[in-house]
């Protein structure tokens, strides 16, 4: 959360998206972090003790919900897993699909257990908040892309079906963040975007399981969940919106000036520095360039702005170049904003200090 003074707010929030590639700071390796949960929290608790960001949490990852569900993943040190066999091969498999235990099933009980050390851990130091995939985000990695977008117009039944079991159980997931004191979840869903699903495929097969969820979200948490979705969105703003989200985490191929304009008063936003091009590969004076543009865009944003990584920020990104982002995310965003001082250093005149 950020520091607060007596008046009010100090500054805007800084956040930024790693959690597993976070991994790589600290000489640890995947598998490791994936499956036991005192390394996974104390990964995270370190992070957040290092670089100082607003607010630490764990993630399912992308595709830990199909792993409970039968997906079987391959683990190859510092990569990302990936599907290695899908749960379902055929439209029919589907029906002998079953809603997982969050208790019991994949990873699910070794993320919440993590959870619940991080959080004791960090003993109220900062909000300690949870993520996880959108339900058509884990159905690709329950049936694959191919299946899945095929399926949409051959078999549409079984695709409902499957999305059903997939709600629930994220649904069930959500229970169990509750009786654990998580008030903060976010939702990522890359497949929601619309480079890879038709508007209308969004609406029918998307849109009313991501709702449920935020909805269900809501009413166990007490507060409505954020959403991150990869790529291009804006065709899909308004209507994501309308699902009942609190925040909006903007990709940076989107333009964080139009998402104001659409969402700012309906959602906080959040973003959007570009994470290889800026982050990873970049050097102190681009981090301290895009972030001043961010800032300079969205600072007064109806509902609020947070500054964050445009996604999830690569595997051996530099340690320099998170603490550099986060230390002119908050010089930067010191209130009131110096929009001049900000002009200045997008413009190039990177001196300004």
């Amino acid at each position: 959360m950020s520091q607060t003074t007596q008046g009010g707010p100090e500054r805007l929030k800084v956040s930024i998206s790693m959690g597993e590639t976070a991994i790589t700071l600290f000489g640890v390796n995947t598998r490791d972090y994936y499956f036991d949960s005192d390394v996974m929290a104390d990964v995270e608790a370190r992070f957040w003790e290092r670089f100082q960001p607003d607010g630490a949490g764990i993630s399912l990852t992308l595709r830990g919900m199909a792993e409970a569900m039968g997906s079987e993943m391959f683990y190859k040190n510092h990569c990302i897993p990936s599907v290695k066999t899908p749960r379902v091969r055929k439209p029919e498999d589907v029906y002998e699909l079953r809603v997982p235990d969050p208790l019991k099933d994949g990873r699910l009980p070794i993320v919440l257990e993590g959870l619940a050390k991080l959080k004791e851990r960090l003993d109220g130091r900062t909000g300690v908040g949870a993520a996880m995939a959108g339900p058509v985000s884990v159905a690709i990695a329950v049936c694959g892309a191919e299946n899945f977008l095929r399926w949409t117009r051959r078999h549409p039944d079984e695709i409902r079906h499957m999305m059903e079991i997939i709600t629930e159980g994220n649904n069930r997931y959500i229970d169990e963040l509750g009786k654990r004191g998580i008030v903060g979840l976010s939702f990522s869903d890359p497949v929601a975007s619309t480079d890879l699903l038709g508007h209308k495929q969004f609406l029918e097969f998307s849109l009313p399981y991501f709702t449920e969820n935020v909805q269900h979200g809501g009413k166990v948490l007490g507060k409505y969940p954020g959403t991150h979705i990869c790529g291009h969105t804006r065709g899909i703003w308004e209507d994501i919106v309308g699902a009942g989200i609190s925040s909006f985490s903007v990709d940076n191929v989107e333009d964080l000036a139009e998402a104001k304009e659409v969402m700012g008063s309906s959602v906080v936003l959040i973003g959007n520095v570009p994470p290889v091009n800026v982050l990873n590969l970049g050097k102190e004076e681009d981090i301290k360039r895009s972030v001043a543009e961010c800032i300079l865009k969205a600072h007064d944003s109806p509902k609020g702005y947070v500054l964050g990584s445009g996604c999830q920020v690569p595997l051996f990104t530099p340690a320099e170049n998170v603490e550099a982002y986060i230390r002119w995310g908050k010089e930067l965003g010191k209130l009131p904003i110096d929009t001049e001082r900000l002009r200045r250093i997008a413009e190039g005149n990177g001196t300004a200090v």
